[in-house]
């Protein structure tokens, strides 16, 4: 692409690329090192005509969450209803190709979940708020009340 002065990478990466939710730690330290790579990367190559879209999908009815693998490696089997009431994969291609047709550097594909970004990046206190109190975190400090600390009794 260099010899040629052009090309263009199309990197997917995810919401939690701009920020994290509880429980997706190591998912979104994977993604957070996405932009930061391919946004160093875009700096040091534009010179040489070579672009980079990074396509931040938001919530896409696919089988992403049932094909996960739990902690013991065994699919989870489950999917989660957000994912559900997401954006068509068709749709999201759709709109993928537009955006690298255009040129962007930097594409928000997905329904209303995709307003969290600026949500996140104009009232950051409100969101860290938010994210302490996030549905899985409440349950864990119930769960951690309970005698069993949070793990099922034997029998």
């Amino acid at each position: 692409m260099v010899e040629r002065g052009r090309g263009r990478f199309v990197v997917v990466s995810s919401l939690s690329g701009i920020y994290g939710v509880p429980k997706t730690s190591a998912y979104a330290a994977s993604k957070h090192a996405l932009h930061g790579f391919f946004e160093s990367l875009r700096a040091e190559i534009h010179v040489t005509g070579v672009r980079i879209t990074i396509v931040v999908p938001g919530f896409i009815r696919t089988g992403i969450t049932r094909r996960a693998l739990t902690g013991s490696g065994t699919p989870s089997g489950r999917s989660l209803s957000i994912h559900e009431k997401g954006l068509s994969a068709r749709v999201c291609a759709d709109r993928t190709v537009r955006a690298i047709k255009r040129g962007k550097e930097f594409a928000l594909v997905g329904k209303g979940e995709v307003a969290t970004v600026y949500f996140h990046r104009f009232f950051p206190r409100l969101w860290a708020k938010t994210m302490r109190s996030h549905p899985v975190q409440a349950r864990d400090r119930w769960l951690a009340r309970l005698p069993w600390k949070g793990r099922l009794p034997d029998g």
